[in-house]
């Protein structure tokens, strides 16, 4: 929990986020006297903070910085707001803001490739420059989580390949300012024309060799939960979720003990297990003459049987038959994240939710409120240089997350969120 949530008192999960939020409204984005901020380091602060800590072309004589400073004295800390606003609107679409995003999408990736077998020889390229390229594109950025979609770059040698994350790795090491130009969107299923489906990040080759190797897939959640809605599994232990769906992996008895289960295990496995369905057909293959991401419609993955926890979670759990799922977290304090229908509309508080496959669960997961404050307070910790590698991400005391997305429900995007985010930190050293 962040210093200024401990000092309140308060836990997101013992409010809803929009109740939570709303106590610390505030009149404007930044802090008090705004108005006051010497122009020239505030505008300098919102170029370097935003694209990557490059200094503007030309320096405080240049273009960008003349048009920045060419302003003021403001009358008021509103008026001061919007004109650092509009030249925050102008600063994200330099080219070296892509490194900012960047730098954000790799450090999901390169803190979850500690889970492959061989974390030195793994890279996530494809789910970073995807991210980057919605970014740079302007895309609703939960998209990424469910649409069949993928960036490459044009004119770069060796051509994208299912089999090898090589075109990505080229395309990475290149100059942002040539991701501007050279990085396009296009769709896994027409780059492979033999894939069956996609759902966007999940079936990328960097995604599915991290959290479709071994296992049986709760990786692909823990994922989404932790960095796309900013709280671990742990996060989301509920009691009281009907425990029908756990996998018959987990042991009903660890150490001979059921009230270990009863009390702890299922807490968590309960909702998170009727979830990991949807990646059924979801497998990762490596041998000797190749590796990737296995994709079979109507064939549950072998690693989903045969494995059981313990005599009595052989007998009590549920064999999965399909990629189906249900969500069953829409209810006391998990349902403050806000689950809403493919239209945007609040899902009733307490109605379970069905669906089949990974699309469409991913979609409901990214059309939370919950995603849309989480990459807020990501971006925001970037751009304002607050350290992401607390348990909780801190955030400074001035910062107000609902003011930075004053609509939970809209398009999630990044270039709006960074350029709001750092009106909250002007006034930082």
């Amino acid at each position: 929990m962040s210093n200024l949530w401990v000092q309140l008192g308060i836990s997101f999960k013992h409010l809803k986020w929009s109740a939570a939020l709303a106590l610390l409204v505030s009149p404007t984005l930044a802090s008090a006297d705004i108005k006051d901020i010497d122009i020239g380091e505030a505008c300098l602060k919102i170029y370097k903070r935003l694209n990557y800590g490059t200094t503007p072309t030309g320096g405080m004589t240049g273009p960008f910085l003349t048009a920045c400073t060419n302003a003021g004295p403001f009358a008021t800390d509103a008026e001061a707001e919007a004109h650092y606003l509009a030249q925050a609107k102008i600063a994200v679409e330099q080219a070296m803001f892509l490194k900012t995003v960047y730098s954000i999408a790799t450090r999901w990736t390169s803190e979850e490739s500690k889970l492959s077998p061989n974390p030195a020889d793994h890279t996530s390229n494809d789910v970073a420059l995807t991210v980057v390229g919605a970014a740079k594109d302007d895309i609703n950025l939960r998209s990424i989580l469910y649409d069949d979609i993928v960036y490459t770059c044009t004119g770069i040698q060796p051509a994208f390949s299912p089999e090898n994350m090589d075109h990505h790795n080229a395309c990475a090491a290149l100059p942002a300012e040539q991701w501007q130009n050279i990085l396009v969107s296009s769709t896994q299923t027409s780059l492979v024309p033999d894939q069956p489906f996609a759902a966007g990040l999940t079936t990328l080759r960097g995604h599915c060799q991290i959290f479709a190797n071994m296992g049986t897939n709760r990786s692909y959640i823990r994922f989404t939960l932790r960095h796309m809605l900013g709280e671990d599994i742990e996060g989301w232990q509920d009691l009281q979720v009907d425990d029908s769906c756990v996998g018959e992996d987990v042991p009903r008895a660890p150490g001979d003990e059921t009230e270990t289960y009863n009390k702890k295990c299922k807490a968590c496995h309960a909702g998170m297990d009727c979830l990991r369905s949807a990646y059924a057909y979801i497998d990762w293959v490596e041998n000797e003459d190749a590796s990737f991401c296995s994709l079979t419609p109507g064939v549950v993955a072998g690693k989903y049987s045969g494995n059981p926890g313990d005599d009595l979670a052989r007998q009590l759990a549920l064999p999965t038959l399909n990629d189906s799922w249900e969500l069953r977290w829409n209810q006391n304090d998990n349902a403050g994240a806000g689950w809403r229908d493919p239209n945007m509309q609040q899902y009733p508080l307490g109605m379970k939710v069905q669906g089949t496959g990974p699309s469409e669960l991913n979609r409901l997961l990214a059309n939370t409120d919950q995603f849309h404050y989480n990459m807020a307070r990501e971006i925001l910790a970037t751009v304002c240089n607050i350290d992401h590698s607390a348990p909780d991400l801190p955030v400074l005391n001035s910062v107000e997350i609902k003011k930075i997305v004053p609509n939970p429900a809209a398009p999630v995007s990044v270039k709006d969120l960074a350029a709001r985010a750092i009106l909250t930190c002007l006034e930082d050293k």
